[in-house]
């Protein structure tokens, strides 16, 4: 059966490793963990739990920090880009189960995607009423991705870059203040990805160059 539309989520092993930990998560304990990071989606720097509530859920879900982590990063990941894509809940149902989730997991997500993605949305569209940004810094690290016990055994590494934005509009030069209200992203690539990547950024240089 043919997906709806182009392929929503990129496969990485980490978001693999991160399926594979959601699926053993009981379906009705899910949603909660859920409704708790899309409320908190549109929120920058938020953190999603405190520091007492990360260590419940870690007893309760049977998961150490770092697998936490990577769930609850795999489950921002996953409706920033139902978002973007404003997918519906057939869609993002498809796209889940053919990634790797297993249908009751898949099934919780679009329930709470359901209820909550109006609400999402709206928000994300006010917040890009502030007009454009503009690229003020940016760093990178390199990461490599380990098997862990009972799961599928990986050894992938990836980059990950950090940018940070401001405003088009803010003063220049104005420092550490400037760096300190810009808005920072991180972007996660494998290899065969940042390669990608660098081609497309090779033909928009070609393309600026026969413009200059």
């Amino acid at each position: 059966m043919a997906l709806p539309g182009p392929q929503m989520f990129t496969i990485t092993p980490k978001f693999t490793a991160a399926l594979e930990l959601i699926n053993t998560i009981p379906g009705n304990k899910f949603p909660l963990l859920l409704t708790r990071i899309i409320e908190q989606l549109h929120v920058p720097d938020a953190a999603t739990f405190s520091p007492e509530e990360e260590e419940r859920l870690q007893s309760m879900l049977k998961l150490s920090a770092g697998q936490l982590h990577s769930v609850l990063t795999a489950c921002a990941f996953m409706f920033e880009q139902a978002a973007y894509q404003s997918a519906d809940g057939a869609s993002l149902n498809a796209h889940l189960v053919d990634a790797g989730m297993e249908q009751e997991q898949a099934t919780a997500t679009v329930g709470v995607w359901n209820e909550h993605s109006k609400a999402l949305l709206a928000h994300l569209r006010n917040k890009t009423l502030g007009g454009p940004q503009v690229l003020a810094g940016s760093s990178y690290r390199l990461d490599l991705q380990m098997g862990m016990d009972g799961l599928t055994k990986l050894t992938e590494p990836t980059t990950v870059f950090e940018m940070a934005l401001t405003s088009a509009d803010a003063p220049a030069g104005a420092g550490a203040a400037a760096d300190a209200g810009a808005e920072k992203f991180a972007v996660e690539f494998s290899h065969d990805e940042l390669y990608a990547f660098f081609l497309k950024l090779e033909r928009v240089q070609e393309q600026l160059d026969t413009l200059s």
